[in-house]
């Protein structure tokens, strides 16, 4: 068969038809670059493609470009002078619903041991705070009270103490 031997005429004039018609199918993919191979593989003529797709654009992927060229063939499988293999090209495009996460009964309890702790943590943080502004607002609070006694010296008596409050229970 003339399409293994990559020289050979039927090989090169099936590799352009492959190629143009995946081109067009695949530019309308963002990140796609170009197609650098194509072999061919003996039975209905099986074609393997290898694409070039930009680092940059994290989108293509196998399945991308098989669900592209499902999209763009017609109902019977053709795609241009192409005939499909729309079974094959099904089982390469995996879902693309986000893969759910199942944690485990003992993932719940650590996560609740850590949220109880950060929980008490905090409230104890909190009553700290408090105790030390009511300790400095109580403080204030009877230091502002307690005003000293003042004792009054009239210069004419220095060297005496006179206590005026207690001298009216002594006069008689």
């Amino acid at each position: 068969m003339g399409y293994l031997d990559k020289n050979s005429i039927d090989y090169k004039n099936l590799r352009t038809m492959v190629e143009v018609t995946m081109i067009d199918v695949f530019e309308k993919i963002q990140g796609f670059l170009g197609i650098f191979d194509v072999d061919f593989e003996q039975g209905s003529v099986i074609a393997n493609i290898k694409t070039e797709v930009s680092s940059e654009n994290t989108q293509v992927s196998t399945s991308s470009l098989a669900k592209a060229v499902i999209d763009a063939g017609d109902e019977d499988g053709r795609l241009g002078q192409l005939h499909l293999d729309t079974a094959f090209l099904q089982e390469q495009i995996t879902p693309t619903t986000p893969p759910t996460t199942e944690t485990s009964d003992e993932e719940d309890d650590n996560d609740m041991f850590v949220g109880v702790g950060i929980g008490i943590g905090l409230a104890a943080l909190i009553c700290f705070t408090l105790a030390v502004c009511l300790l400095y607002y109580f403080k204030k609070k009877t230091s502002e009270k307690m005003q000293p006694n003042v004792i009054e010296l009239n210069p004419s008596e220095v060297g005496s103490y006179h206590n005026r409050r207690f001298d009216a229970y002594y006069e008689e």
